[in-house]
């Protein structure tokens, strides 16, 4: 009885540790991003203004591309890049900035990949560093095989639409 105790000790100690760890395996990062979007450039998608849009495509066995239409950072990043966590079933994506020197924000379109994903059912967050008067850019995937797929948000405040 007192092994099956330390033994439960241990493993609610490792669990607990688990949570929102980095993954050896699974890489990812931000392959290309685009221009400050502008009233020229802007309307060369199916997108409005005041989406947030995620679309993806899952190889099914090991990579998984997304492509975020409209994600908000300063008008001079300065570079963007991404940092990745998995708990449980919920591959994490955090966007961020290498700077915010100018006293603006704009839309961009950014291409992201992970790759050593294995297949599985997730809930894929990606959290943006303006969204913050939600809704959260969330949303389940089934990367058990090949798929594309999209899913967007409504955002009525700067950068994206105005109330």
């Amino acid at each position: 009885m007192k092994y099956i105790k330390y033994f439960l000790m241990l493993l609610v100690a490792f669990c607990i540790g688990c949570e929102d760890e980095p993954i050896e395996n699974m890489q990812g990062k931000v392959t290309k991003y685009g221009e400050c979007k502008n009233s020229t450039n802007f309307y060369k998608s199916n997108v409005t203004r005041s989406e947030s849009c995620i679309y993806f495509t899952y190889n099914g066995t090991d990579k998984l591309i997304l492509k975020h239409i409209n994600a908000g950072f300063n008008c001079c990043p300065n570079g963007i890049y991404t940092t990745i966590s998995l708990n449980g079933n919920k591959l994490i994506i955090n966007e961020h900035e290498n700077s915010n020197d100018c006293r603006c924000l704009c839309l961009y379109d950014i291409e992201m990949e992970v790759n050593n994903i294995n297949p599985g059912n997730y809930t894929i967050i990606i959290n943006e560093p303006y969204a913050e008067y939600g809704p959260p850019l969330e949303f389940d995937a089934n990367l058990t095989t090949i798929i594309t797929d999209s899913v967007c948000v409504a955002r009525n405040y700067y950068p994206w639409g105005y109330n």
